[in-house]
């Protein structure tokens, strides 16, 4: 999103980040995904929220807050709730669009 805000090709942005320590196997893989606007699932959206979800659930039995499970929790029930529970976990770019 900020690539695109600021006037940058957001593909050569990716490549430029994906090969130093900024680089994972994720932003490979789903970066060009999202900057192409390819949301077919690999995971689905649905199936992550249940992650989170029991993730959360456990966090709250052993009293942690845990504010980054918090806000992509949040994050992607936003994202359901417009319709992505289909989606691929990438489509979470969609929620700044």
């Amino acid at each position: 999103m900020y690539a695109g805000r600021v006037g940058l090709d957001a593909h050569a942005v990716l490549a430029s980040i994906g090969t130093g320590a900024a680089g994972s196997f994720l932003l490979n893989m789903l970066g060009p995904k999202m900057v192409n606007r390819d949301f077919a699932a690999g995971f689905f959206v649905e199936h992550l929220i249940r992650d989170l979800r029991i993730a959360s659930e456990e966090a709250g039995a052993a009293q942690l807050q845990l504010k980054g499970l918090t806000t992509a929790l949040g994050q992607y029930t936003a994202l359901a709730e417009r319709g992505g529970l289909r989606d691929g976990t990438q489509a979470l770019i969609k929620v700044y669009d």
